[in-house]
């Protein structure tokens, strides 16, 4: 939706819940698959594990332009980080 208070497009706000809860599990779920732990992985970003446990909580977003460093350090293609996951 285009805010013209901010004169840019924003996502409505259930929107941006989920694909940060989304994006964030399967940061966590790559991330323990391949037996990294978090400040491990945030050591590899160069970022402090506070702001990571923030991304894959779906507290926050990570930026665009961190998807394929994420993706880089999981050994994924950045696709890997948006798919829901398969059904049990």
């Amino acid at each position: 939706m285009f805010s013209p208070r901010t004169d840019r497009w924003d996502d409505p706000p259930d929107r941006k819940d989920r694909f940060a809860i989304l994006v964030g599990s399967q940061i966590r779920r790559h991330r323990t698959a391949a037996g990294l732990s978090g400040p491990d992985l945030a050591g590899m970003l160069n970022m402090p594990p506070d702001r990571l446990a923030r991304y894959e909580n779906g507290q926050d977003r990570p930026p665009a332009m961190l998807l394929p460093l994420l993706a880089q350090a999981l050994n994924l293609p950045v696709s890997a980080l948006f798919r829901e996951p398969a059904p049990d």
